[in-house]
This record gives C-alpha cells, structure tokens and sequence, in this order.
C-alpha cells in the first residue's frame, strides 16, 4: 500500500476511535490495528507522535474550511462585511462537516474534546495559528468593542467551544452494546429482560384492548408496543440491545440510547399527561340532536266567515 494511503487509512481510524472513546483513551498501537496495520508501530512510524497524528487529521479537514473563506474575504476590499456575514461565513463550512461522510463528524467531535484539552489544546494547534484564521478573527474583533488581548484570547476559545460543542459533539453516532435495560441501566441481564419483554408486549395488548377506545391513550400504547418489542428483538437476535445516540455537551453526557427508548420514554411522558390531565384521555362527544317538533309542519288554523275557527 502506498505510503498516503497508509496515512490516510490510520488517520481514518484515529478520527473513528477518537470521536468514540475520545483522545486520551486511545493509544497509537490501537490506531495501527484498527487501521488494518500489520506492525502495530505504523502510526509512530507515520507521524512520529499522537500529537502529530491530530495535526494531522485537523489540518486535512480545516485546509478545506479556510479556504472556503478566501474568495469572500478577498473580494471584501473595503472591509464591508458586516458582523453576521463574518460570523455565517465561519459556522456554514463546519455545519456542511456533518454531512461529510469522510469523517467529518468525527473531526467535529474532536476539535469540540480538543477545545478544553489540557493535552492536546484547540487554540494550541498549527490549524488555529494559521494567516486565514488570524484575518478572520481580526476582522471579526474589529466589528466589536476594543478589548485587551487576553480577553480576546478568551472569548475566541469560547467562541470555539460553543461553535464546535453545539455542532459536532452535542450529538454523537456511536455503536454501543447494551446488554441491560433502558439507557443502559443493569447490565449483564439481556435474556432476563427479553423474556420480561414478552409479558410486557402481551400486558400492553390485553390493556389497549380492554381500555376502550380513545386516540392519545392508543398512541401512548402504540409507542410503547414499538418500542418494546425492538428492544426485545434485539436481545433476542444479538443478546444485547444496539445503543447508538450519545447526547451532551462535552463530558456531561446522558445515557446512550435508541429509538426504541426515545419511544418508550415518549409513551411514559404521554401516560404521566393523561394521568395528571383525565380530561386529555375524554373523547369529546358528538352534539345531541335535536328531536323534530311533531307540530312543526301542522298548517296553522284558518278562521272562516262566521268567524268559527276553520279545519
């Protein structure tokens, strides 16, 4: 294999088990075999060190970005780019990223770890330092109050933070092997659950069929159904439960889940409404119809001549 595809392929890998088990976690023998890498030295061989593998991976993705702003910041002579213009031009490359199919979500994910990193620190790097990022970030603190340096510095690493955080790692795409319950919870106890999972779909029919009829009660039970019986199958099929969403901010991270549990967790909210609210759970009944009046078409009596009440 050539030597930029070996490259290519370790940084790959690095970029996949950096966004699932984050930097510190990783060593570079992982990378290498991960990579399909026969000598487990070939990312110490490649890049010399981790450091130099994440400059790497974020230069072969910022390149791209900062160049997509060269042609706007180079037709704007006159400086009249407006504060919002700047900042749309900033954020709609890196919200493109997420849709890159060639690890850009993971390259999001990283930047969002590597921005509080005492390690490997963001506004450390080669990619931050570059003569584009510094154009754009002065034209950006020209358009605001004149501030000291050291705030500036501030607020761009939190401008960083909040860019990255809330565009790659608020959501995460992970494979995850649940072998518990609900977002995780009492693991080691996939068959168990199953088989609880049996009675919970027969209990969840028995009620909707004996409950009557009512449309937010059958959505409730729907979701429920649905979710319960894709968890089921899963531990049925794999003995674990595929967990694939990690949402968060940064190291505060909830559980991982499914769709199977945004169901299931989505029935139980709409049950606790129709518990609290039983005026939700009432079908609104049709309007009484009016009886006919028995004398409403009887032709009204007509006097006669003599003046006797006629027929």
């Amino acid at each position: 294999m050539p030597r930029f595809d070996t490259r290519l392929a370790l940084m790959r890998a690095a970029e996949q088990l950096f966004a699932q088990q984050g930097v510190d976690r990783v060593s570079l023998r992982e990378i290498a075999i991960a990579a399909g890498q026969r000598n487990v030295s070939a990312a110490t061989y490649h890049f010399g060190s981790k450091r130099e593998l994440i400059e790497a991976i974020l230069e072969r993705h910022s390149i791209p970005v900062q160049e997509s702003w060269a042609p706007v910041l180079a037709a704007d002579t006159e400086g009249g780019i407006g504060l919002p213009e700047l900042v749309e031009l900033c954020v709609r490359p890196l919200v493109a990223k997420i849709d890159d199919a060639d690890g850009g979500r993971c390259y999001l994910e990283l930047c969002a770890e590597l921005v509080a990193s005492r390690s490997f620190p963001l506004m450390g790097m080669r990619i931050a330092t570059t003569p584009r990022v510094h154009e754009l970030a002065g034209r950006i603190a020209k358009r605001g109050p004149e501030v000291p340096p050291m705030i500036r510095v501030i607020r761009n690493t939190r401008l960083a933070a909040m860019l990255y955080g809330s565009i790659g790692d608020y959501l995460r795409l992970i494979f995850s092997q649940n072998s518990g319950a609900l977002f995780g919870l009492f693991r080691d106890q996939a068959i168990l659950f199953g088989i609880v999972s049996i009675g919970v779909v027969a209990l969840i029919v028995w009620f909707h069929g004996s409950s009557g009829r009512n449309t937010w009660l059958s959505v409730a039970l729907g979701l429920l159904l649905g979710g319960a019986v894709g968890n089921m199958l899963d531990r049925f099929r794999f003995g674990y439960v595929v967990d694939w969403v990690d949402a968060g901010i940064g190291d505060l991270r909830f559980y991982t889940f499914n769709v199977a549990d945004s169901m299931i967790t989505l029935s139980i909210l709409l049950l606790l409404a129709l518990a609290l609210f039983p005026q939700l759970g009432r079908e609104a009944s049709p309007p009484p119809v009016a009886e006919p009046d028995p004398f409403e078409d009887e032709p009204a009596p007509t006097a006669t001549d003599d003046g006797t009440p006629g027929a």
